[in-house]
């Protein structure tokens, strides 16, 4: 038998590629909520810890009271999970700074939705009075461990999908091995019914094809057992029909007896 013809070779491959699929969908749709509900979740924190900050330091930032605008850039930059935090005024020079240096490096870069998250998520708030600009102040958070935690759960979850079409794909090779054995018990059951004596070769490509190709000679075979049948019927009736017209030309006397 040509597996890769077989029955149960498509079973596998049908069932293989239907559970790809879905596990491709399934997976994708929940790494798109998980990364849209965490991204939008960093977003606010950020959003929420610089508009506190900004309400609290608005009023050194304008006063441009360096010592007490450095001292809270240090108290926000030790609280876990800040990168850093850099205050300038409204030309941009620096005003006070705290945090990891690496971080203090980059260029400012604000996130936008749809983007991966990126080890240090940036955000601003403006500080004006009067509809004068006095100061900016931004905020860096440091998402390196959440970043390798996502990863991880990818990761995580690709191993439990590949375990699990495993898992399908063996439980269809059993299935497909009975369904198989079944027909192919039937088509043997069949060929011994049509060989008449022939030698009987073994099965090869689809089983189903197989036994629907000797259901068809079956089939034939028996229109053909039929055909015979009926002009063996005929024949004997031409037969005895010409037997009777010869006995009556013989012996007409019998005709009038039955006739009487």
């Amino acid at each position: 038998m040509k597996w890769r013809h077989s029955l149960g070779y498509k079973a596998v491959l049908g069932i293989g590629l239907v559970e790809l699929t879905m596990l491709a969908v399934m997976l994708w749709s929940i790494f798109q909520f998980i990364e849209t509900s965490f991204s939008g979740e960093i977003d606010r924190h950020a959003r929420s810890i610089v508009e506190v900050f900004a309400a609290v330091a608005s009023d050194d930032v304008v006063a441009r009271n360096v010592p007490a605008l450095r001292q809270y850039a240090e108290q926000i930059a030790s609280t876990p999970g800040t990168a850093f935090v850099r205050i300038t005024d409204y030309q941009g020079v620096l005003l006070a700074q705290a945090g990891d240096s690496q971080a203090l490096l980059q260029p400012f870069r604000s996130w936008q939705p749809g983007e991966a998250l990126p080890d240090v998520f940036m955000t601003r708030q403006d500080i004006g009075r009067a509809g004068l600009d006095f100061g900016v102040i931004e905020v860096g958070l440091d998402l390196t461990g959440q970043n390798a935690a996502l990863l991880e759960l990818r990761h995580k979850s690709l191993m439990l999908g590949l375990i699990e079409m495993t898992l399908a794909a063996f439980i269809s090779l059993l299935l497909g091995h009975f369904v198989v054995t079944r027909i192919a018990r039937m088509v043997s059951r069949v060929r011994g019914m049509t060989a008449a004596g022939e030698s009987i070769d073994p099965i090869s490509g689809d089983e189903l094809n197989t036994l629907e190709a000797e259901l068809e000679r079956l089939e034939q075979m028996l229109q053909w057992q039929r055909r015979q049948q009926r002009e063996r019927i005929h024949q004997l009736e031409t037969i005895n029909g010409h037997c009777q017209r010869k006995l009556a030309s013989q012996n007409p006397s019998i005709l009038q007896s039955h006739g009487g």
